[in-house]
């Protein structure tokens, strides 16, 4: 899918949208329990949040699209590297 498509399919934006909101509150609660910076210092942990309550609050309809969709293709592999990395670190805890 390019950007053009992703614009266009409203039930993609849509799903994307909720999808990062989702990670966003999650991240934020995990936040709340454990010191993501400690666990995994190459996490982007405060990006998502952030990101989360722009999405939540619809801060700029017309901005939304673009900003997701270059979020899905230049942030969402670091979050995702970041992420398996504290599950790594969050597994090595709970073994011991």
């Amino acid at each position: 899918m390019d950007i053009e498509a992703y614009e266009a399919d409203a039930r993609t934006r849509y799903a994307c949208e909720r999808a990062f909101i989702a990670i966003g509150e999650a991240l934020g609660d995990l936040g709340g329990k454990v010191d993501l910076v400690v666990l995994a210092p190459g996490g982007p942990w405060v990006d998502p949040v952030r990101f989360r309550h722009f999405l939540a609050h619809d801060y700029d309809d017309k901005a939304v699209p673009p900003l997701v969709w270059d979020t899905i293709v230049h942030d969402l592999p670091e979050l995702d590297a970041a992420l398996a990395e504290l599950e790594t670190v969050l597994k090595t805890f709970a073994g011991h």
